[in-house]
């Protein structure tokens, strides 16, 4: 949804039997809440961003609402300019703005819009730069025990997007330190001459997993 609360974004996706496998045709629509019709492009033509080859998991819109990124079981992330519909993923519109081996199944992005944040179904979290494209795979600081559903079904950034939380299948909530929370740590281990930066944390519903609460140099 736009900030203005006024167009929706939504996936749209059929498939087809063709030589005894299923193919998938999905599409990402733009839909006006007002006049309760597609929104049109510079061209007069329904806004219908298509690229992927699986179905989609997950849109996010960026902080100004020109562009929505998309991820799909294809395991690519795309992205979207909201005004025309035309992909902005790679000079040549056909690549993704990020590839990879694995389901991509949420997302959600910093209020600058220059961080963008993708779980999958195999448990990773993707700390992915929006400027370059580069990406790392954020470390969590807990034992991770082997989950029977390890997929990410929904991430949430804290309010000072220090943290960020992501809960999966098996209906676990882990808590991973982003590149702003950080970059904080290593300023305040470089200030202080020989000291170590020392991490508490507070247990989440008796779990292995839990949020950092302080942080303190010794």
């Amino acid at each position: 949804l736009s900030s203005d609360g006024r167009i929706l974004y939504f996936d749209h996706c059929y498939g087809l039997l063709l030589k005894h496998e299923w193919t998938y045709f999905p599409s990402i629509i733009a839909w006006d809440l007002q006049t309760n019709k597609n929104v049109l492009n510079n061209l007069g033509r329904p806004i219908k961003m298509e690229g992927h080859t699986k179905e989609l998991k997950a849109l996010v819109l960026s902080p100004d609402d020109k562009i929505i990124y998309s991820a799909s079981d294809d395991g690519s992330i795309r992205r979207w300019d909201t005004a025309t519909g035309r992909s902005l993923s790679n000079l040549d519109d056909r690549l993704a703005f990020v590839q990879l081996l694995d389901s991509i199944t949420a997302l959600t992005i910093s209020r600058d819009g220059n961080w963008l944040y993708a779980g999958t179904d195999k448990g990773q979290i993707l700390e992915i730069n929006t400027n370059s494209g580069a990406y790392t795979e954020l470390q969590n600081p807990f034992n991770k025990p082997e989950y029977i559903f390890p997929v990410i079904r929904s991430l949430q950034l804290s309010s000072d997007e220090s943290l960020l939380y992501s809960v999966n299948g098996s209906g676990y909530t882990s808590a991973w330190l982003t590149t702003s929370r950080r970059s904080l740590l290593r300023k305040l281990k470089a200030k202080f001459t020989g000291g170590t930066v020392r991490q508490t944390y507070k247990p989440l519903n008796g779990d292995v997993h839990g949020r950092r609460v302080s942080s303190s140099v010794v």
